[in-house]
């Protein structure tokens, strides 16, 4: 099916310019002002700045001169809101404060209302918390003297953002159970699962994991409920953080897989890799190497770029363990020679000595212990440089081991001796008592 090129900017304004147009015809100042407003706010919303100030300016002229003061004032607030989200701050401050003007004058208290509140969350916006709490308190007096409950909803979200601002988090708390009480009181579900949200990512900070477990939770079912894809991901995001603060690995992993689901379901590649990437060593962790191999395979794609090379490395890395943990053990090569390749090509030393070590190992799975020997004398030259004591002990240990299968004991000893010799007894405890029960093993040989 062929994809039809992009509508350029004439081609999405142009019903825009056409509702202008035809508004004219009504002599509506009114109609006229919205459709000017819209188109503003479309002309905006496409960098065409200079253009959306002049539509939105226009509207406000024409209400002026048809003295329709309430109609100023919303479109006074909507070019605020434009200006505002691309933070042309001054003049959004500007649009405000006239609107709270011309609403105080006109007796318009739902524009006063909204006009105080926009300016609270401005100024939380521009780094002014104390003042935004002022501010949001006066427009929450307005909305609850009009019993206005949406609007209380609303200022009572941005208060307790504000009281967050200046680290009051009790109030905070008390704002956002105020908001979350009244949007079940009108029903409102996406606006419930937000400050669900807010009081979880709170309990989460102060490191109360079991209550922001209850709070996301609830959220959860909201948004699956709705079906919002998007909602859903960012609550899945939050409780992975809840849940790996009590350590619960397997709902994480439960979690991690709806996570990448739902980012394939809406197109979030990058979202989908990040998730990927945070649920592998968890795979690798818990030895469930298949899951692994799944998910390393789905990531691997999309680090085909030079820039990735060193993330691309790690992966092909963890996805040689994971076969070699499943005794896929031609397959394991394949990916570790692809390693070693991009291990060479990038000059990482360290990569390199340890793929080899790998390749030893598989080697003398295999039976080939002549062949991992002289891959062992390959790593070792390499490892020694970076004095990794621990690779180099396990390859010692594998030397002695292919050296036994070949009843070479003097080398086998020889072997293990080097790797004891390497070993911490403290600090490498297990490492050293494996080499210990290696060497008695050998020494018993007849």
């Amino acid at each position: 099916m062929e994809t039809q090129p992009s509508p350029n900017i004439e081609q999405i304004l142009s019903p825009y310019h056409i509702a202008v147009q035809e508004s004219k015809k009504t002599k509506s100042p009114k109609e006229i002002g919205n459709h000017l407003v819209n188109l503003g706010i479309v002309q905006f919303s496409l960098q065409d700045f200079k253009n959306g100030m002049d539509s939105f300016d226009q509207a406000i002229q024409i209400a002026r001169d048809d003295h329709d003061t309430e109609a100023e004032a919303v479109f006074l607030g909507k070019k605020g809101l434009t200006v505002w989200e691309v933070k042309q701050f001054p003049n959004a401050m500007e649009c405000f404060n006239d609107v709270l003007k011309i609403a105080e004058e006109n007796k318009y208290s739902a524009l006063q209302c909204d006009a105080l509140g926009n300016i609270g969350m401005l100024m939380l916006d521009t780094g002014d918390p104390s003042q935004s709490v002022m501010r949001l308190k006066e427009a929450l007096s307005i909305a609850d003297t009009i019993g206005d409950k949406h609007r209380q909803i609303i200022y009572w979200g941005g208060l307790g953002n504000a009281y967050l601002e200046v680290s009051n988090i009790e109030h905070a708390v008390q704002c956002f159970n105020e908001a979350l009480e009244l949007s079940r009181e009108v029903g409102d579900r996406q606006a419930e699962a937000g400050y669900l949200n807010n009081l979880g990512i709170i309990y989460t900070q102060q490191n109360d994991p079991n209550k922001s477990i209850r709070y996301f939770e609830q959220g959860l079912r909201l948004v699956k409920e709705s079906g919002d894809l998007d909602a859903e991901l960012n609550v899945i995001s939050l409780l992975i953080q809840a849940y790996q603060k009590q350590n619960q690995i397997d709902i994480v992993v439960q979690l991690l897989d709806r996570a990448i689901e739902l980012t394939e379901n809406v197109e979030k590649r990058e979202d989908r890799n990040e998730f990927l990437e945070e649920l592998i060593p968890i795979l690798l962790f818990k030895t469930k190497n298949q899951e692994a191999v799944s998910a390393i395979n789905k990531l691997l794609p999309d680090l085909e770029d030079e820039v990735h090379n060193q993330k691309r490395l790690h992966y092909l890395i963890s996805l040689g363990q994971a076969h070699l943990e499943l005794e896929a053990l031609e397959q394991a090569i394949k990916i570790y020679e692809k390693a070693f390749d991009l291990s060479v090509r990038t000059a990482d030393e360290k990569s390199e000595a340890l793929i080899l070590g790998r390749l030893a190992t598989i080697q003398a799975e295999l039976g080939n212990y002549e062949v991992s020997n002289d891959i062992i004398n390959k790593s070792l030259t390499i490892a020694k440089k970076f004095n990794n004591h621990i690779l180099l002990s396990e390859l010692h240990c594998i030397q002695a081991m292919n050296f036994r299968d070949l009843n070479q004991k003097p080398a086998a000893i020889e072997a293990i001796n080097n790797a004891i010799s390497i070993l911490d007894k403290k600090q490498d405890a297990k490492s050293y008592s494996l080499a210990v029960e290696l060497m008695a093993e050998i020494k018993s040989i007849a």
